[in-house]
């Protein structure tokens, strides 16, 4: 498959599952978001990789919009343990930059990016660090199949930020999405960087 059709069935995924994520009820978004942060405590608990990290673990999260899985509740639960920082992604308005990640607690300040999402503010009490100095990122997508490809917006903010990234390496990678937005199968372009986990309202996949 070429990549121009690559990008075509792409489009035609991302336009479905964004209209089934919507679609789902105020109170079912609420549950999908428990019910996957039960999972990914869970998963967190028997994960070696993780597991054999000294201190805190460095976590990248994102603030859930548009149908997106809830991360409302995860981020409660990880800051209730001295064992997780959390981190939020920045985006630069030149979009060739890769994302740096900012300290993310209950008294953080907000700026708007270009896209007009919010993200920490720049001030000398909220530290920023790389993407690579995370432990985990839980990872916005839209779309994911049983190989652990993602479609997400089509900024390729990701596939930039990890370009280089080996499978099952740190940081670990897991695709965080309702059951209906898995897929049989997404056609790859040569810069998607796959996911190493993925975790839904039901189940957890590793690839």
């Amino acid at each position: 498959m070429t990549e121009k059709t690559a990008l075509i069935q792409q489009s035609d995924i991302r336009k479905t599952i964004r209209v089934a994520r919507n679609a789902l009820p105020e109170q079912t978004h609420i549950q999908h978001g428990e019910s996957a942060a039960n999972l990914f405590f869970e998963w967190i608990a028997h994960n070696q990789i993780i597991n054999h990290k000294q201190g805190p673990l460095k976590i990248g999260v994102f603030l859930s919009q548009d149908g997106e899985l809830s991360t409302a509740h995860l981020i409660q639960r990880l800051w209730q343990s001295r064992a997780y920082e959390v981190y939020l992604p920045i985006i630069y308005a030149d979009n060739t930059c890769p994302m740096d990640f900012g300290h993310y607690t209950e008294n953080t300040q907000f700026e708007l990016n270009h896209f007009k999402m919010k993200q920490p503010k720049k001030i000398h009490s909220q530290p920023r660090i790389s993407a690579i100095e995370l432990d985990l990122v839980i990872t916005p997508l839209v779309a994911f199949d049983q190989h652990g490809f993602r479609i997400g917006m089509g900024g390729g903010y990701y596939d930039r930020s990890f370009a280089g990234k080996k499978p099952h390496e740190s940081p670990l990678l897991v695709g965080w999405a309702h059951s209906c937005q898995k897929v049989d199968n997404i056609e790859r372009n040569v810069w998607d960087i796959p996911l190493d986990w993925a975790i839904t309202d039901q189940e957890s996949f590793e690839f």
